[in-house]
């Protein structure tokens, strides 16, 4: 069997996260830990509200896997990017890159 192709094809997925991560935490350095105020639960960005029940579904799947495991940040990146709502849930998206804290 050829894997040359797959090879490629996990290289360039591996760049990619790569950035990605490096971008996450160059905004984590931006934005300055623990200076967040909590954000009521109620409240939804209005472009939340042209999305899909399918569509906040496949996103709320996405960051709990994300949260076990970080590998599946880009795919969920990737996602809310298709759907043009990265902004909306930008601060979530950099919450799955803080320290756990311990209990």
């Amino acid at each position: 069997m050829e894997f040359t192709e797959l090879r490629e094809q996990a290289n360039i997925v591996e760049q990619k996260l790569g950035e990605l991560l490096a971008q996450v935490e160059e905004a984590m350095q931006h934005q300055g830990l623990g200076n967040e105020e909590p954000v009521e639960e109620s409240f939804k960005p209005l472009e939340e509200e042209k999305l899909s029940p399918a569509d906040k579904r496949l996103i709320g799947q996405l960051f709990e896997q994300a949260q076990q495991d970080r590998s599946k940040a880009y795919e969920l990146k990737r996602e809310l990017d298709r759907l043009g709502v990265f902004t909306e849930y930008e601060d979530r998206f950099l919450d799955l890159f803080k320290p756990k804290e311990q209990s």
